[in-house]
């Protein structure tokens, strides 16, 4: 073959790719397009077609210097890669064919000349020529170079050939094709690493679908909808195991490898397509050296993703193929799948394992029913002294079920689970196995909780269970409930019969029942607790005194009487440097005593100048004030003082209460006694308090008869949230039932009439909510334990660090991050329609927002009503046309609402599972909140369109 007149001169040019590429681009000749794609076929990836044809009885030396393009190539170079023969330069040709081939001749050309000469360009054979190095076969570089021609959306046409030729790339080379590329064991590349190529390949098989979905929308290729493309990637890594197992390929680079994919995918959610596609042949796999590789690639997975995946073959034995499954023979073959992927060895080292297969999978999490029987299969395949063996497992099931905190909060789905998990590790236990951790006497003693409580369903599980667990621990001393058989209870009862004779039947759902249980055998004392007396009346307390027909009379209050100090009668200090002095007085209870009914009174009469010198000072005594001496009104002066500060001098009081709320050394007394304050003190300055102690007198009455009942159910105020607990007396008790049963037959109100009140809490509302919460998102004050034990601080990934100490920690940690919320809510509410309320909304609703995370249904967890009282406040501080504007959608005439739509269906959620009726109470008024806010939303949607002319 002789150099043509578009050929390049010998001394002009020495790179022959890019002589090809101007040759297409000028050439009209057809022969010289086909030499411009065979040549590079047959030099660079040795395609065995494009040799035969150059080089038919020549040597590849010969067919160089006969060639059109390559005829100055030093075949040296060909072999060695050197310049102008590197990857990048190739890569740049290959784009360069999608580009302009695609789109100007590429028509031309018959579909066996484009098999031959332009489709091998990106699609190169599974069984590439043994060429070291050989770039030009290498899929990597096909697969980037198809992918980011669909990103930059070329020609339609460019794009439907291109998506084709991506189709079929990944159809012939799956995910062990990519492996062996990625990781040959000759690498001349010095500046491209085989690890960087599987990470690449890896970020880009992950986004395909998406960039498919990007340019194409709903009319993308049915290879490509996720559905079936993640279910594809998965058969691969399947096949990329079986492909590790049969060859002498390093097994623990392959897991570590195939791991990191896997990881990817389930970050990114498909983990539930990878479960679906292995679950069949994992259940039936027997090659050891496949189960190995499985194994080395899930002890490879992070917690988040294994968590993931191993919820994912979970949700599977739920399916329809796996309810069938009740025989023993497939029980045990359905668990073995666990044993397939991680082994018990693996499960034995790693504590991670067994929290998740002990608390997220037996208690946390509710999955099917027929799952619940294979897991606990599996966990019957464990020595009894192991982590996971029955007895341990069982101790801890029954150590949660027994809780009260667990009773009063866990929902009645998870309350069911936990139930059927203890029944269902019954069935697998003996009676030594009962008497040998002292379960017994745990299990007793937790029953009466149970008892105990006022739904007859929830009793009548634990008869069912207390029947079971006595039959097992004692089959001489059964006991019975008489509890009338029925479905429900006939299949918790089979849950606990012997393996061998488990029904096999479909699984029931479990029926709640309206009608009242038997009581129990052995009747409980329950003791009425007589209320306290009334306020003056003598209390005695020796019963055998004479005096007992003796009228009693009130007796003077005696603390109003002066005291004495020292033999010295004390007067009331009027200056506000005297109180403080005296409230440093630990030695002198009299002067504490007096310094605290006064200082409420005498902080609100000095002057700002005056506090502001000592506010400081001020705020650090009353808080670590201790009532040593058991004072009489301690806590009460003591806030009331407190609450003066902060009315008084709201910065400085503010600023020095939240920098004592989050200082270390305090108890959660003082942090809570530090929020009422915040509360009270930014309810008095908006003038939101009530008037109750103007009106005591008065009965708060609507104006409608028909809504008194209605009335009487409202929510309590905001007061009632801040507001101290104590005890009501007789008398109290009476008169609440008196008025609860009144019925006023007037149209007139007795409500007194508000009168309009400047918000003195407008101008410094941001001094108290802002560093309020910037202060909770400061690693260095808070790390949300909640009470959890080590093994439970990294659950649902809500960790935070431990750069600072903590003070969300212990048993009370609960209650201190509810009273947060509501004083958070109410210092928002006090700040409604303000200039700072859209900021400070925003910066609240952020925080609510990321705590709906946190693990509620742990020990002593119930925030869900904390929550929704925030997510309210936020919802009436701002108008509701400001309110879409800060939180909806930034296209308004799309009619999404963004985060607003996000919160309506995470409220409709915990709706839907809740049984708390103060939870749902809540949840009724954030619906009818939103309701409003779409409903004027809407007006506004349609305002534009009014204006148009039909």
């Amino acid at each position: 073959m002789q150099p043509s007149s578009h050929a390049p001169s010998r001394g002009s040019h020495h790179d022959p790719l890019e002589a090809i590429r101007n040759s297409i681009l000028v050439s009209e000749d057809a022969s010289i397009v086909r030499a411009a794609l065979i040549e590079p076929l047959a030099f660079l990836a040795g395609n065995s077609f494009a040799l035969s044809q150059v080089a038919t009885q020549q040597s590849l030396e010969q067919a160089l210097l006969s060639s059109t393009f390559f005829s100055r190539v030093d075949p040296t170079a060909l072999k060695t890669h050197e310049p102008p023969f590197t990857r990048k330069r190739y890569e740049q040709h290959l784009e360069f064919l999608v580009r302009q081939c695609n789109a100007h001749w590429l028509v031309n050309l018959t579909s066996t000349e484009r098999s031959q000469l332009f489709d091998p360009y990106f699609i190169p054979p599974t069984d590439p020529p043994a060429r070291p190095g050989n770039f030009a076969t290498d899929p990597h570089l096909c697969l980037r170079v198809l992918v980011n021609a669909i990103s930059q959306k070329e020609h339609s046409y460019v794009l439907d050939q291109v998506t084709s030729l991506l189709e079929r790339l990944l159809r012939m080379h799956g995910v062990s094709s990519f492996y062996t590329a990625a990781f040959s064991t000759v690498n001349v590349f010095k500046t491209a690493s085989t690890n960087a190529a599987w990470e690449d390949y890896i970020n880009i098989i992950c986004v395909i679908p998406d960039k498919i979905a990007n340019v194409f929308e709903k009319n993308a290729a049915p290879f490509f909808w996720p559905i079936r493309f993640f279910p594809f990637v998965a058969k691969s890594i399947e096949e990329a195991v079986y492909y590790g197992a049969v060859s002498d390929s390093d097994t623990d680079r392959l897991a570590d490898s195939l791991s990191s994919l896997i990881d990817k995918l389930c970050r990114l959610g498909h983990s539930d397509s990878l479960a679906e596609q292995w679950f069949p042949s994992l259940s039936k796999l027997n090659d050891q050296r496949a189960r190995s590789i499985w194994q080395k690639i899930i002890a490879s997975l992070p917690n988040e993703s294994l968590d993931s995946l191993l919820s994912a073959f979970l949700k599977q034995f739920g399916s329809s193929e796996s309810k069938s499954a009740a025989g023993i023979h497939k029980l045990h073959r359905q668990s073995s799948i666990f044993s397939t992927l991680i082994g018990h060895s693996n499960v034995r080292k790693n504590t991670q394992l067994q929290y998740l297969f002990r608390q997220k999978f037996l208690v946390d999490r509710v999955f099917g029913d027929e799952a619940l029987r294979v897991l606990v299969c599996w966990l019957s395949s464990f020595e009894k002294a192991d982590e996971l063996g029955i007895p341990r497992v069982l101790t801890h099931l029954v150590t949660v079920w027994t809780d009260v905190n667990f009773i009063q909060h866990a929902t009645w789905e998870q309350l069911q689970y936990v139930t059927h998990a203890i029944l269902l590790c019954l069935s697998y236990s003996t009676q030594e196995d009962l008497k040998s951790g002292g379960l017994t006497s745990l299990f007793i003693s937790g029953m009466g909780k149970y008892l105990d409580s006022t739904a007859n369903r929830v009793r009548q599980l634990a008869m069912v269970t207390a029947e079971c667990f006595s039959k097992i621990s004692d089959g001489a001393h059964v006991l019975k409930f008489g509890l009338l058989e029925n479905d429900e209870i006939s299949y918790l009862r089979g849950l606990a019969e012997p393996v061998k004779d488990v029904p096999e039947e479909d699984v029931r759902e479990d029926i709640e029942r309206d009608g009242e249980g038997e009581a129990p055998t052995n009747e409980t004392k329950r003791t009425i607790e007589s209320p306290s007396p009334a306020r003056g009346t003598f209390v005695r307390k020796d019963e055998d005194s004479d005096d007992e027909g003796l009228e009693p009379y009130d007796m003077p209050d005696e603390s109003s009487t002066v005291p004495e100090s020292g033999g010295k009668r004390l007067k009331p200090p009027r200056y506000i440097r005297d109180c403080m002095q005296w409230l440093k007085s630990e030695g002198d209870p009299d002067k504490l005593e007096l310094a605290l009914k006064v200082a409420a009174t005498v902080i609100r009469d000095t002057s700002p100048r005056e506090l502001s010198e000592i506010s400081k000072d001020l705020c650090w005594s009353l808080v670590n004030l201790n009532n040593n001496y058991s004072l009489d009104d301690f806590t009460p002066n003591r806030m009331k003082a407190l609450i003066a500060m902060g009315v008084k001098m709201p910065v400085e009081a503010a600023r020095h209460l939240i920098d004592c709320f989050y200082e270390k050394n305090y108890s959660i007394g003082q942090r809570i006694d530090v929020l009422s304050c915040l509360a009270s003190s930014a309810m008095e300055l908006s003038a939101l308090q009530l008037e109750e102690a103007r009106h005591q007198n008065s009965l708060s009455v609507p104006h409608n008869i028909e809504s008194n009942s209605a009335f009487r159910q409202a929510p309590l105020p905001l007061e009632a949230l801040t507001k101290p607990t104590s005890e009501l007396t007789a008398t109290d008790i009476v008169a609440e039932r008196i008025k609860a049963k009144t019925r006023r037959f007037s149209r007139k109100s007795l409500i007194p009439v508000k009168k309009a009140q400047a918000n003195r809490f407008a101008g410094v509302a941001a001094n108290f909510l802002g560093p309020l919460l910037g202060g909770f998102q400061n690693p260095k004050y808070i790390d949300l334990d909640l009470g959890q034990s080590d093994e439970n601080k990294v659950m649902d990934g809500f960790w935070l660090g431990r750069s600072g100490y903590n003070i969300f920690q212990g048993s009370t940690a609960t209650m201190l991050l509810q009273k947060f919320i509501k004083t958070a809510g109410i210092l928002l509410h006090c700040a409604a329609q303000t200039p700072d309320a859209r900021r400070l909304s925003r910066e609240l609703f952020d925080l609510l927002w990321s705590l709906r995370f946190v693990p509620y249904q742990t020990k002593g967890m119930q925030i869900q009503s904390d929550l929704l009282f925030g997510f309210s406040c936020v919802l009436t501080a701002l108008s509701p046309s400001i309110l879409v504007d800060e939180f909806g959608a930034r296209d308004a005439g799309s009619g999404d609402v963004g985060e607003l739509y996000e919160l309506q269906r995470w409220v409709g959620d915990v709706l839907e599972r809740e049984t708390d009726q103060e939870v749902i109470r809540m949840c009724a008024t954030v619906l009818s909140i939103m309701k409003e806010v779409y409903e004027e939303r809407e007006g506004e949607f349609l305002k534009p369109f009014s204006r148009i002319s039909v």
